[in-house]
């Protein structure tokens, strides 16, 4: 009879231990606003999950990672900057890491902006990494393989991008969408004008936009 009381209560307590287990797993984070987790290429998803428990926003984050391991979301975690919202379950956070789904940031290039102005606004923006030196032309026209200082050659939009995106990344999709742009605009222009290249239909564009 003693050895069967012990089985049952080993086994209650088993059952106990999922239990709290899966509640765990399943447990809101401890969000009142959105907070963004940048998890950097190389990050162990132990260190993360422990950040997350030290900073009181994750409950338990040993069960946490036992979850991750069990069902093989820790070896597909992607780097990224993820946005955690309020409601977001330890659950939901790993399929999040695992998703791919990145938070993006949104920056505009305003028409009629010199590419000082448009390098000074994007370098200032705290996720853009900067490679480029706005005080060296040369090198610029180099990068941008113009055929003189790259002045006009960037679309005026707004672009979306992710944290550690480069300014020159960016400034190469503007420089490929006035590309397309202007090819669109070059096929579809008028019989008869004075231009002999897309190029000098932007340059005269840009004179008169001055």
């Amino acid at each position: 009879r003693q050895l069967l009381l012990t089985g049952i209560a080993l086994l209650l307590l088993v059952v106990l231990r999922v239990a709290m287990f899966w509640s765990n797993v399943q447990a809101p984070l401890n969000l009142q606003t959105a907070h963004m987790l940048d998890v950097s290429s190389g990050s162990t998803l132990t260190r993360i999950l422990h950040e997350l428990e030290q900073d009181n926003i994750l409950p338990d984050a040993s069960d946490v990672l036992l979850y991750a391991k069990i069902s093989g979301i820790a070896l597909r975690i992607k780097a990224g900057e993820y946005e955690l919202t309020a409601g977001l379950s330890a659950q939901g956070l790993l399929q999040l890491l695992a998703s791919g789904r990145v938070s993006y940031h949104q920056l505009r290039l305003g028409e009629g902006w010199t590419l000082r102005q448009a390098l000074v606004s994007i370098q200032s923006h705290p996720s853009i990494v900067t490679v480029l030196d706005a005080d060296n032309p040369a090198a610029l026209q180099a990068t941008f393989g113009t055929e003189s200082y790259p002045e006009g050659y960037f679309f005026p939009d707004t672009y979306n991008f992710t944290k550690g995106t480069t300014d020159l990344e960016l400034l190469q999709r503007a420089k490929l969408l006035m590309d397309e742009v202007l090819q669109r605009s070059w096929i579809a222009r008028d019989s008869g004008l004075p231009y002999t290249s897309p190029q000098e239909a932007l340059i005269l564009a840009s004179i008169i936009e001055k």
